[in-house]
């Protein structure tokens, strides 16, 4: 793509092109982790339709994961340890259901109040590119964002900052975008956290057949299952989250 004349320009371009991304999608990739020095990676297949994302993660032919976030009900089941954290995201308890699907797939400028942030954030220019400033109305209060991008319009670098400004709920980093089946994306995507880094490397992603996501079965009925406010899914989420102080659920 050419080089845009202007910050304006470049905007109007992320805008266009990435808003595209909210149709519903289909993909493969490689999560690599490092959470809290505890390493692993795995086969991720994910799909994304509207406001829910489905994705299922193998380790060779073994199905290790499942996680769902269906409007506001968040679910994670660890198959190995046959136990699952599940409920609704409660706008008081940290970014909200919202905050937490766009954290999920980054890619995925459409959402109205992601897309209205963009439209009203300062933009001033950075090495390579330009850096977008601005304030997103989440349903569970204020989003503050820093967005690079580069001089041809395309994601770069993200900063999250919730409640506590001081402190980042996330930074998302971006590859170069590349061609797929259903339009272009991102090589990669990486997410860090305190100690907590995330990386996505996508092989493939392709349209959603029927524009319909397959949901998740229930948890067996051997399963421990228990709620996003109780102890053991709050110490779940931390650890996930890489966070320092466990049970810290932000």
């Amino acid at each position: 793509m050419p080089v845009a004349s202007n910050g304006a320009e470049a905007r109007a371009r992320l805008l266009s092109e990435r808003s595209a991304s909210s149709l519903p999608i289909r993909g493969v990739g490689t999560i690599d982790a490092d959470v809290s020095g505890r390493k692993g990676s795995f086969e991720a297949r994910w799909g994304s339709a509207g406001e829910s994302l489905v994705v299922i993660g193998y380790a060779g032919p073994v199905r290790v994961l499942d996680a769902a976030i269906l409007r506001d009900s968040l679910f994670i089941g660890i198959r190995r340890e046959d136990f699952g954290v599940a409920g609704p995201v409660r706008p008081d308890k940290g970014v909200g259901a919202d905050g937490v699907r766009f954290l999920l797939r980054p890619w995925d400028f459409g959402a109205p109040w992601v897309r209205h942030a963009l439209e009203r954030a300062a933009v001033e220019p950075v090495e390579g590119g330009w850096r977008l400033r601005g304030e997103g109305k989440t349903e569970s209060g204020p989003v503050t964002f820093s967005l690079d991008v580069t001089d041809r319009g395309e994601p770069k670098r993200l900063e999250l900052s919730g409640h506590r400004p001081t402190r980042s709920l996330a930074v998302v980093r971006y590859g170069p975008l590349r061609s797929y089946a259903a339009g272009r994306y991102p090589r990669w995507i990486e997410w860090t956290r305190e100690r907590a880094r995330v990386r996505l490397d996508v092989r493939d992603v392709d349209r959603l057949p029927g524009g319909r996501l397959r949901l998740l079965p229930p948890p067996p009925a051997e399963w421990r299952v228990v709620g996003l406010d109780d102890p053991e899914g709050r110490s779940l989420l931390a650890r996930l989250l890489g966070d320092s102080k466990k049970g810290d659920s932000r």
